[in-house]
């Protein structure tokens, strides 16, 4: 098995094993397979930590059109693209979006290249016509990605990333969220002039027009696949609290959240971290500094169509999904229903855990994210809602939650068709 950590720099942990157990502490199942792997380490004599193995997620500071001349070969056919060009962590999704798009700017460079022109020249002209948008993908990623840091941790990774705090602050005075970044992603077009070169292109028409443009200068046919420019060390220093913070606080009353809302009971809070791949909402009862109800945000992957949304797609009624939270909870249900309005697509549980006496409610729902482009890109959404209570004695956490639950709907609808 394998999952994405949060290091002991973010979460509370000895070693990987025990940072896996931080991240992880609200997900029964996970916790399980976690807790299996360690008694057979240990049974194996290898120790808590030995059955694992760790890959750290690196990026390197981006790139932008003014560094071209400085870390670009001028007169080389050489050129690098995804990736290997403006490595991206994993938080905002863009990595193989970014190739993709790399990879048609790049037919439609070569292929409209005229006679009199270099191969490198036009690789140049690509890169800096590249290197905005793969930089301001590459800082909303560490931004998206960096949600769960403390101010320290948050200042000392700014301080490793690369990237400058005039960057930063021009990113911020861009776009003023992670949505409209993404709107902003999503809706690439080529480039400008150019579009009725790929429109309606299926995978084998393009694979033909990047060959042709490969084929037009045989000699250099090694241009088209090689090698760039290599990171950028900016100078940068430490980042105030403010800047260290994105997240979005509710207080009372009706919470509107992307494609959906809810209503918390009075005084309740609600503090969103914002992301693209992943979101988490932390619920808050009056007075407490820990959450009693946390809920997650993920992209729901469908093919063709509007796509199939609201619960049902995956779990064939309530009931079903009660059981199977009850399973990996190692308890039993008490009972299950469907929510969501008018609309409905959310199913409920509770139950009680393996001691017959703490409470769990969970919320499963499956719809669109909001506005236009969620429509357009059919961009599902599965949100999770969890909440657990050892010993069963707090009777007002318990029935705000239900309260929230009950309250749930899908605004955007649990389709985007």
């Amino acid at each position: 098995w394998a999952a994405g950590c949060l290091d002991g720099g973010i979460v509370k942990g000895d070693d990987d094993a025990e940072s896996c157990a931080a991240t992880f502490k609200n997900y029964p199942d996970v916790m399980a397979c976690l807790e299996a792997t360690k008694e057979e380490a240990e049974i194996g004599g290898a120790g808590a930590g030995g059955n694992f193995y760790t890959s750290r997620v690196l990026d390197r500071g981006p790139l932008f059109p003014g560094d071209a001349e400085k870390f670009m070969a001028p007169a080389g056919p050489v050129t690098l693209l995804g990736d290997a060009a403006h490595p991206v962590i994993p938080s905002f999704g863009q990595g193989a979006n970014l190739a993709l798009e790399d990879a048609a700017e790049l037919a439609i460079a070569m292929a409209g290249r005229g006679k009199t022109q270099s191969a490198a020249s036009v690789l140049r002209a690509w890169e800096r016509s590249r290197l905005e948008r793969t930089a301001q993908a590459q800082i909303a990623s560490f931004i998206s990605g960096s949600k769960s840091y403390g101010e320290a941790k948050f200042a000392e990774a700014m301080r490793l990333s690369g990237i400058s705090l005039d960057a930063l602050a021009r990113h911020k005075e861009r776009f003023s969220d992670a949505n409209s970044t993404q709107q902003w992603l999503i809706g690439w077009t080529p480039s400008a002039g150019t579009a009725a070169r790929v429109k309606g292109l299926d995978p084998k028409a393009a694979l033909r027009l990047a060959i042709r443009a490969a084929n037009e200068a045989p000699s250099r046919r090694s241009a088209l696949i090689a090698a760039t420019a290599t990171g950028l060390a900016s100078t940068f220093g430490t980042l105030s609290s403010a800047e260290a913070s994105e997240e979005t606080v509710n207080t009372g009353d009706r919470y509107t959240g992307d494609g959906f809302t809810m209503l918390l009971p009075k005084d309740w809070t609600a503090t969103e971290a914002i992301g693209v791949s992943r979101s988490t909402v932390e619920v808050f009862a009056p007075g407490r500094t820990e959450p009693v109800a946390i809920m997650v945000k993920e992209p729901t992957f469908t093919m063709g169509g509007g796509g199939a949304g609201g619960a049902g797609s995956v779990y064939t009624s309530p009931e079903n999904f009660g059981l199977y939270i009850a399973g990996t909870r190692r308890g039993s249900l008490r009972t299950s229903r469907e929510v969501g309005g008018a609309v409905g697509g959310a199913f409920v549980a509770e139950g009680v855990g393996e001691d017959d006496k703490s409470p769990w409610v969970e919320l499963i729902a499956i719809g669109c994210r909001g506005g236009e482009a969620a429509k357009k890109y059919n961009l599902l959404q599965t949100v999770r809602l969890t909440a657990s209570f050892a010993g069963g004695a707090d009777v007002e956490a318990i029935e705000g939650v239900r309260a929230i639950v009950n309250s749930f709907e899908l605004s955007a609808g649990t389709t985007c068709a």
